[in-house]
């Protein structure tokens, strides 16, 4: 979750002088930019279910919760980083981080609260009716992040000098 977290605060940087621009250029960059994110991080997740060495059902089902858990994480933090900036979001992203391994490491995790603990959602979500549940609200998090996303993105105003 960290990676995630971190991959928009070194990308976002070096696209905000040229955002505006980008966006009269190439009318669909926002919607690059929201597939590249979840690309690399639908490549890491795949990476490390590849080497994770589970059982495959498992890891399909782990790989998927991952993905959708990350990727909105990913695209919550580059919200964060273009309007709030870098430490915002690193911040964010850490406390989250932080939250996440407390319930979903723990005896919490076998409690109700085991929702709160979205990055944790891979390891926790355990049976059908949490995996199910965990599906679902991972989905409604990612097109809510996808969203958001656009809707910041897109209202960014070129750099004044």
């Amino acid at each position: 979750p960290v990676g995630a977290g971190v991959l928009p605060t070194l990308v976002w940087p070096r696209l905000r002088p040229a955002w505006a621009l980008m966006q009269i250029e190439h009318p669909k960059v926002l919607t690059a930019l929201c597939t590249w994110v979840l690309a690399v991080v639908a490549l890491v997740v795949a990476i490390a279910a590849i080497t994770g060495g589970g059982v495959p059902g498992d890891e399909a089902c782990r790989f998927a919760l991952a993905v959708l858990t990350t990727g909105a994480l990913a695209l919550c933090a580059l919200i964060i980083t273009a309007r709030f900036g870098i430490a915002w979001a690193l911040g964010t992203t850490i406390v989250w981080t932080i939250f996440s391994v407390t319930i979903g490491g723990d005896v919490l995790a076998a409690t109700p609260l085991w929702i709160l603990a979205v990055p944790a959602w891979p390891d926790v979500a355990n049976s059908t009716l949490r995996f199910a549940v965990a599906l679902v609200a991972g989905v409604a998090l990612l097109a809510v992040a996808w969203a958001g996303a656009g809707r910041t993105l897109r209202g960014i105003a070129p750099l004044r000098r």
